[in-house]
């Protein structure tokens, strides 16, 4: 790893030498030895090989883009997940957090309390129906 930064802009940072040794970063964070002894145990109990499917689909349709997105952030803001929420002016103040904490939950629950019901009425029938 080498050092960059200008004496303008506060500490020096440390950047990494070459992508290689960015990538096998990346991945020996991402796959940990739990991963490694949970996984087959986990696929054993959930069917096997057909849990196989539906956890290839979420892990590169959610997981992925996930990861690739903090990657991402945190390359573009040359710093550590505390430097990242300074990125957005709302985000900046500390009352926002707070705000954010309280109100989402209720919001969730009402959104849901509306829409499981109608959920159920249409499954109901459908079932009539067939």
């Amino acid at each position: 790893m080498t050092t960059a930064g200008d004496e303008e802009s506060g500490p020096q940072r440390q950047q990494w030498s070459n992508g290689v040794e960015f990538v096998m970063s990346l991945i020996a964070m991402a796959v940990g030895l739990g991963n490694i002894w949970r996984f087959p145990f986990i696929a054993f109990n959930n069917g096997g090989g057909a849990f196989l499917i539906p956890y290839l689909v979420v892990l590169f349709l959610i997981g992925k883009p996930m990861y690739y997105l903090e990657v991402c952030i945190g390359q573009f803001a040359s710093g550590g997940p505390v430097k990242v929420w300074a990125l957005s002016p709302a985000l900046k103040v500390k009352l926002t957090a707070g705000l954010l904490k309280q109100f989402v939950p209720p919001v969730i629950c009402y959104f849901l309390e509306i829409l499981l019901p109608t959920c159920n009425s249409v499954m109901n029938l459908l079932n009539t129906l067939y």
